[in-house]
């Protein structure tokens, strides 16, 4: 597994990406970040093919501290009684993302828990084998099954193939009526609804006064990115 920052597979941005980001500044480390940090969506666009640019584009959000608390509080909220609870009594003052195979997918590590973010839009398709891989690579690691967690993030919410799950099925007890620890995120329906949350709520105050405004219209050109006909957009995915 390698660092999150990757150098390999650099093309060219497309000028729509250029455009969105334009002006807004680095951000500070990799791996993780306090509150202090930047959110930087033209960096996280850069050394990646377009259909990975959303996983760098949300693990660059992640590395925030009070970014990923509010995450996973929303997803206790979406999803109760299915293990986040446990997440969010941990904290987030240790948040650290390491990322699989150039950038194409990442997990997140809180406390003892390992959850992986596994993206699959903009043309991406599933694996075999590729969910019971990433699973396989933690428990290496000493990890028990059940501080193994799988989002699988698509346009629309669809589940992964049994090909990929493969014996993750039952590492992440798949079999249970209400999923397990794999759960189906929809870019169109959950991750617009807690980018809408936090904009709302105005986030960017946990930053300091001078970075608020550049850190705020990176997440609002980011949700209008996702849900438009843009490169970025997902919404003729979704319709189709």
């Amino acid at each position: 597994m390698k660092a999150i920052v990757s150098t390999s597979n650099v093309c060219e941005i497309p000028a729509e990406v250029q455009d969105m980001v334009k002006g807004l500044v680095p951000m500070a480390g990799a791996g993780s970040c306090k509150g202090g940090g930047d959110f930087d969506l033209l960096r996280a666009a850069m050394g990646c093919e377009n259909k990975n640019v959303h996983t760098k584009v949300l693990a660059e959000l992640l590395k925030l501290d009070f970014v990923c608390e509010s995450f996973f509080r929303f997803l206790d909220r979406c999803y109760p009684g299915r293990g986040f609870e446990q997440i969010v009594d941990v904290g987030f003052d240790n948040v650290y993302i390491n990322c699989f195979n150039e950038w194409k997918d990442f997990y997140i590590t809180i406390g003892d828990f390992k959850i992986i973010v596994e993206n699959k839009v903009n043309g991406a398709c599933d694996q075999d084998r590729q969910i019971d891989r990433y699973v396989s690579e933690l428990k290496k690691h000493g990890k028990n099954d059940d501080k193994i967690f799988v989002l699988y993030l698509t346009a629309s919410g669809g589940y992964p193939s049994d090909a990929s799950l493969n014996e993750a099925k039952q590492i992440l007890d798949c079999g249970k009526t209400e999923g397990g620890r794999l759960f189906a995120i929809s870019y169109l329906r959950e991750i617009l609804s807690w980018l809408n949350e936090i904009i709302g709520r105005g986030i960017e105050n946990n930053l300091p006064a001078e970075k608020r405004d550049v850190f705020r219209a990176g997440l609002v050109q980011y949700r209008h990115y996702i849900e438009g006909p843009a490169v970025l957009g997902l919404r003729e995915e979704y319709d189709g």
